[in-house]
């Protein structure tokens, strides 16, 4: 599959690592429900989810761990969007979650596009 993903000036990038067991609702959620409600939003123009698997096959068997990557239109629409009840909507369903998951976030500027 051929990646024909537009350009866009900002990267919003979530570092997920979830609980083998206890996280499969979540993934569910997320994948379901979260992703799409997300791309719902204007200020996203795409999504990217991958499993990530250390080259040396030390994973750590009881957390499995996903970057999921948007591409954002603009920072003004992204914070929009963390200002929008849409955002706000999403504090009490994760917190249906709590201690089967954790995650980082991080935003930043495309600095360089090729291909």
């Amino acid at each position: 599959m051929t990646d024909k993903s537009p350009d866009c000036p900002y990267l919003y990038f979530l570092f997920v690592e979830v609980h083998s067991k206890e996280g499969k609702a979540y993934l569910e959620w997320q994948d379901n429900k979260h992703i799409p409600e997300v791309l719902s939003d204007p200020a996203f123009l795409w999504v990217r989810k991958v499993r990530v698997r250390r080259p040396d096959n030390r994973d750590d068997t009881a957390w499995d761990r996903y970057i999921i990557l948007y591409g954002i239109k603009s920072l003004e629409d992204f914070q929009a969007y963390r200002k929008s009840d849409l955002f706000k909507s999403f504090a009490p369903e994760l917190q249906k979650f709590k201690g089967t998951f954790r995650a980082s976030r991080f935003l930043g500027p495309v600095d360089m596009a090729i291909g």
